[in-house]
C-alpha cells in the first residue's frame, strides 16, 4: 500500500521538491506526496487532503471532483459544504465554503476527510459553477471538461437526477446542457 508523505514529516519540502524534480514523487498538494507511478484512488487522494479545514464540513465542487476522478495537483481553491447549513464566520485562506445542508447520503467519509458523493459532485458543480456561465458554448466546454473523466454510468445518473428534478433552480437549463453536452446519457429517460 503506498503512504502519503507530509512536509516536514520525516523530509523537508526542499528535499520532498528535490526527489520530485528526480521523477521519485508526485505531488499531491501543497503538503502531501506519494512516490511515483503509485496507483492514486479515491481512498488516496482522500488521505492527502485530510480533514476538512472547517469542522462539520464535506470537501465538495472542484476538491471533490479532484477526488474522484483527479489525475494532477489537487485544485488551490479547496470547497467545502457544511454538512448542517450555518453561517461560517472564520474560513481559512484557499477555502471556500457553500453554507448548505448535507444529508448522510450524500457524502462519504474517508478516514478524517469527508467527501460529498460523485453524482452529489457532478450536480453540484453544474449548477454552481456550470450555469452561471453566460455564453452557452463555454458553458458546454466546462460541462465536457468536468464531465470527461467520470464514466458512462455516473453521466447517465446525473441526467436521471436533472429529469427527476423539479423545484430546483435552473433544471430546465440543466437538463438542456446535459442533453448537449452528452445526448447518449439522455437515452430512455
Amino acid at each position: 500500500m503506498d503512504t502519503i508523505i507530509r512536509t516536514g514529516k520525516p523530509l523537508s519540502a526542499l528535499q520532498l521538491y528535490a526527489l520530485r524534480r528526480d521523477g521519485l514523487l508526485v505531488q499531491l498538494t501543497e503538503t502531501s506526496w506519494i512516490r511515483a507511478g503509485a496507483v492514486l484512488t479515491p481512498k488516496l487522494r482522500a488521505a492527502a487532503l485530510g480533514a476538512p479545514p472547517i469542522h462539520g464540513t464535506a470537501f465538495s465542487h472542484a476538491a471533490a471532483h479532484w477526488v474522484w476522478w483527479g489525475s494532477a495537483q489537487a485544485p488551490a481553491l479547496l470547497d467545502v459544504t457544511t454538512l448542517v447549513r450555518r453561517r461560517v464566520r472564520r474560513v481559512p485562506e484557499g477555502t471556500a465554503v457553500w453554507e448548505r445542508s448535507l444529508g448522510g447520503d450524500e457524502y462519504r467519509e474517508f478516514g478524517d476527510c469527508r467527501v460529498t458523493e460523485p453524482l452529489k459532485t457532478l450536480f453540484d458543480i453544474v449548477v454552481d459553477c456550470i450555469l452561471p456561465i453566460e455564453d452557452f458554448t463555454q458553458r458546454k466546454r466546462a460541462a465536457r471538461s468536468v464531465l470527461a473523466p467520470t464514466a458512462p454510468q455516473q453521466r447517465r445518473a446525473l441526467a436521471a437526477l436533472a429529469e427527476d428534478s423539479f423545484r430546483r433552480p435552473g433544471v430546465v437549463e440543466i437538463r438542456r446542457l446535459l442533453r448537449s453536452v452528452d445526448p447518449a446519457s439522455h437515452a430512455g429517460l
